[in-house]
């Protein structure tokens, strides 16, 4: 305990020097480096005309672009690079402020100490483990970031045992970083290989003390930042019941107070994990004291303000719009066959504002409605939709969810949907094996016709989402994302997966009128959670919670519930103001 008051003094002391420094980092990593490598990642993906990195995608692009996947692992590498770099500027630097003798010439005089291999695994061990329980802990760190994928999570929980073996081996990452993280500080405050670390006289008490001080030091100042956000939101929602616009610039003031303690509190854990692993933060005799220049520190607070400030107000709109309902292949609470009209009729009693399907084109250079490359899970045919004529697949039966159903054209679900005045999201299926002109012919036959159901269209094969914004600029085109790695073009809009969502995204993509839905949401929480953040659709396989969730929200999109869904805080608790009230 001790331990913890004097790391927690140290920081409160002289937080302007901490901050400032870490802050510094955090703005060259965010407004440059972040920046150039999704720049970098945007053309490699424009190269290989797929924007998404998967098994499959990986495989074409080897086969097909070997030089341009041999680009995105020489980025990932320079990535990997960068972060090992970033974490030993940071720490180091705060042992030199510490140690009162931070001079930029020392900081940055072995630079190349941080390429060292065991010094890069180190780092990747610890990164793994802590930034997991860094976004649990702290909003800053959700704020602007990415989630970690849920396709990666609904991939795992799949098979139990794929699930066990990711649990085992974060356990072990864990544990090996919770027990290495010592080495970590060691290494980059005397800058000296993990052998030399091993070496060092140290007893194992006193390295797991130090580690559990750091945790509850970082676990103190966790529970200030969720007391300070709680407080400024029951506030903010007792101030709304008073009209006026004045609400919004105290809810801006507010979103910017969350936003600035938060990154002070991060900040102050980031120098406690490092400061607690040393057991004394010597001082050097006959050194002059060196301080962190107070006025950089002061000028870096400034610009952090100014940015934060102004990210609150542009992802804090003053007007908050209903995103529209999507029936994700046409099918809801699993009541008939994806992508077939059987389905789609049940799904249109329920009225979605929009209904998504699949396209694949045929052998014979028609378009049939059907999601999967293979035919084999849902009719038993082990062919794929190119390799057979729209007939042959008119003829095959689907199987699914315990309903059968054929497979149709795409001009008998386009009649439907004109029919009943349903509008569509139509997803382009794209594979090497399409016709030279499919997109061209896709355009000629349907058009006119989608244009007058007011339907999108969107595609994972970002060259195919160019190509049709190009050859029919009045078609509203979505760009499928699973993973945010570089920038599509301004003309069109984001689909991306619902762990991706960030207030930052959604705030530049509405900065430039590109509209923005989320991915595939079945949870009533996150529902209503992506709907207050501001998306414009949520695409959903159970439109009956989606429906519930968009009532809860059009009845509770204050400022508060908002600001709470943004920084991922619980925001149930909005019904117990309504009860007081």
């Amino acid at each position: 305990m001790e331990k913890i008051k004097a790391d927690l003094t140290e920081y409160t002391g002289h937080w302007l020097s901490y901050s400032g420094f870490l802050l510094m980092i955090v703005l060259i990593d965010q407004v440059i480096a972040g920046p150039l490598f999704k720049l970098i990642m945007t053309n490699l993906m424009q190269q290989g005309q797929v924007p998404v990195v998967s098994k499959l995608t990986a495989m074409e692009l080897l086969a097909a672009h070997p030089l341009v996947m041999l680009g995105s692992l020489g980025c990932l590498c320079l990535w990997l690079i960068w972060l090992s770099t970033v974490w030993g500027l940071a720490i180091y630097g705060i042992i030199l402020i510490s140690q009162r003798r931070f001079a930029w010439s020392v900081l940055l005089k072995n630079m190349s100490f941080w390429l060292r291999p065991d010094w890069i695994m180190m780092v990747l061990i610890n990164f793994l483990w802590l930034m997991p329980l860094g976004q649990g802990l702290f909003c800053a760190l959700r704020w602007g970031h990415l989630n970690y994928p849920a396709l990666m999570l609904d991939f795992l929980t799949r098979k139990t045992w794929l699930l066990i073996i990711a649990m085992l081996l974060y356990l072990v990452v864990l544990v090996i970083g919770f027990l290495t993280l010592p080495d970590l500080v060691a290494m980059a405050a005397d800058q000296i290989t993990l052998k030399q670390v091993r070496q060092k006289p140290n007893t194992s008490w006193q390295r797991l003390g130090n580690a559990l001080s750091t945790l509850g030091g970082a676990l103190i100042l966790s529970l200030l930042g969720w007391g300070l956000n709680h407080l400024l939101l029951l506030i903010l929602s007792g101030l709304e019941i008073f009209p006026g616009k004045w609400v919004w610039k105290i809810a801006i003031i507010f979103h910017s107070l969350m936003l600035g303690g938060g990154f002070w509190l991060l900040a102050g854990a980031v120098v406690i994990l490092v400061l607690g692993q040393q057991s004394s933060n010597k001082r050097f005799k006959n050194q002059p004291i060196a301080n962190f220049p107070s006025w950089f520190g002061k000028g870096i607070w400034l610009m952090i303000t100014v940015l934060i400030l102004m990210t609150s107000a542009v992802s804090l709109p003053t007007v908050w719009h209903q995103p529209v309902a999507i029936s994700h292949r046409g099918v809801t609470q699993k009541d008939g066959v994806q992508n077939t009209l059987p389905a789609a009729k049940k799904t249109e009693h329920r009225h979605p504002d929009y209904i998504e399907i699949d396209v694949h084109e045929t052998a014979d250079q028609k378009f049939v409605v059907v999601h999967d490359e293979n035919l084999q899970q849902l009719t038993g045919v082990n062919r794929k939709p190119r390799q057979l004529t729209l007939q042959q697949l008119q003829g095959l039966a689907a199987d699914e969810n315990g309903h059968r159903a054929h497979l149709v054209s795409f001009d008998q679900y386009l009649e439907f949907a004109q029919k009943h005045r349903q509008k569509l999201l139509v997803e382009i299926k794209t594979t090497p094996a399409d016709s030279p002109r499919m997109l061209q012919h896709f355009n000629q036959r349907y058009g006119r016709q989608l244009q007058q159901n007011h339907a999108w269209l969107h595609s994972m094969d970002l060259h195919a989402v160019q190509e049709l914004h190009r050859l029919n600029p009045k078609l509203a085109i979505m760009a499928i994302q699973p993973y945010v790695l570089g920038w599509p073009s301004r003309d069109v809009g984001w689909n991306v997966e619902y762990s991706m969502l960030n207030p930052l995204l959604i705030a530049q993509l509405h900065f430039n009128h590109q509209p923005i839905c989320v991915w595939t949401v079945d949870d009533p929480d996150t529902m209503r959670q992506a709907a207050l953040m501001g998306v414009d659709g949520i695409v959903t396989d159970n439109l009956k919670a989606l429906d519930i969730a968009l009532k809860d929200t059009e009845r509770h999109h204050d400022y508060a519930v908002r600001l709470a869904a943004q920084l991922n805080v619980a925001y149930n608790w909005h019904n117990l103001i309504d009860g007081r009230r």
